[in-house]
């Protein structure tokens, strides 16, 4: 998903939500470079952090995951 984000002109930012407490995704996103940068309430999953890379051809790279 990034990195067809990262060719295409028109995204800028990926966003993606998590559940406080999932450990494992949190520690996924961080490797990713994602920052949290907000909340919302979601109707099915309840309170979600919201988390944000900005994306973009120039600079790209793909983190070795753990």
């Amino acid at each position: 998903m990034l990195e067809r984000a990262a060719i295409e002109r028109e995204v800028r930012t990926v966003r993606l939500t998590i559940s406080p407490g999932n450990t494992a995704s949190e520690r996924l996103a961080s490797v990713y470079g994602f920052v949290p940068v907000g909340e919302q309430w979601d109707d099915e999953d309840g309170r979600e952090i919201i988390y944000e890379l900005g994306v973009g051809s120039a600079g790209r790279r793909t983190p070795a995951v753990p």
